[in-house]
């Protein structure tokens, strides 16, 4: 199993805050967007990208991660099998004592996420693991788990997953709303033979704009300072179609807006959650003549001082 350095990924110093590798991992994101990106290995290279800041965009995770010792692989006793099984060592094992095995649905997974981070950074549940439950009378059976990885618009929107396991294809329906580490039931599809349970734990994958906290919604948005000072009406892309946020005048930088029930929408007991927007204010990198004189007119009009309040 490949070790993934995830900060020559993001090409950020180990010794980086997360500012700048927040600022490393939005840079690569725009890049290799494979709805952008005409480099020939766009898409490879975005769920590198994503994966390497899920793990570096997270303190605890990250903190974990530095904490994995050289040599790794011998000190943890994995013991890697093939034909796409991948069986933990002694000290993972599964509820009823024997070996937890790994869902992967394919050589790459179907999660998007490489081995390397499913082993240390899927938590328990992403282990394939037999789990004995007793039926009538004295037979027992054991059901088995799993992880299944979905796209946040398909957590949004919902979708129809098609996997197979032990010879046989089951067909999953992803409902809208559908959030992470909800667990679907199929009966029987574990083992069709011995009427074994299947039950699937579904994990969202991260997204370049969005994240999903729970069942809301966040994302950082560019605005003007002409829109932030004036306030405006900004319309933006979204998971279905697009929406629009009202700019009140005079927003500071990092202002936060809520917008009800535009997160995960609604599903069975759960309500649907936020959509929270954080303003970034964006000045151009370069000026025109127009622009220029503009500013310079606006800085002989203007009395505001960001600084006089300010004392040391």
């Amino acid at each position: 199993m490949e070790y993934k350095d995830y900060y020559a990924i993001l090409g950020v110093d180990r010794k980086a805050d997360q500012k700048q590798i927040k600022e490393a991992y939005r840079k690569l994101a725009r890049k290799y967007h494979p709805d952008q990106s005409k480099e020939p290995d766009a898409a490879d290279r975005f769920k590198e990208i994503s994966e390497a800041y899920e793990v570096l965009g997270n303190p605890d995770k990250r903190a974990k991660y530095d904490s994995i010792p050289e040599g790794w692989n011998e000190a943890f006793g994995f013991d890697w099998a093939t034909n796409g099984a991948r069986h933990a060592g002694p000290w993972w094992r599964g509820k009823d004592g024997g070996q937890g095995v790994r869902f992967t649905f394919g050589s790459q997974g179907a999660d998007g996420f490489s081995d390397f981070f499913r082993v240390f950074f899927g938590g328990a549940d992403d282990l394939f693991t037999t789990a004995p439950r007793y039926a009538r009378g004295t037979h027992r059976k054991q059901d088995v788990e799993g992880t299944l990885g979905i796209t946040l618009r398909e957590a949004y929107l919902g979708a129809e997953k098609s996997i197979r396991f032990n010879g046989h294809t089951s067909k999953i329906r992803i409902i809208p709303g559908t959030g992470d580490g909800s667990r679907i039931r199929l009966p029987g599809a574990g083992d069709p033979g011995n009427g074994r349970d299947l039950y699937v734990n579904i994990r969202v994958q991260p997204h370049h704009f969005f994240r999903l906290q729970g069942r809301d919604l966040e994302c950082t948005l560019p605005v003007t300072v002409t829109e932030a000072a004036l306030g405006a009406g900004v319309e933006f892309p979204f998971l279905k179609g697009s929406v629009s946020v009202k700019i009140p005048p005079g927003s500071q930088n990092g202002r936060t807006l809520r917008l009800k029930g535009l997160g995960l929408p609604a599903a069975g007991n759960k309500p649907a959650g936020n959509l929270l927007v954080r303003l970034e204010i964006r000045i151009p990198e370069t000026l025109t003549a127009q622009e220029k004189e503009a500013f310079e007119q606006l800085q002989k009009a203007s009395g505001f001082n960001p600084r006089a309040n300010l004392v040391v």
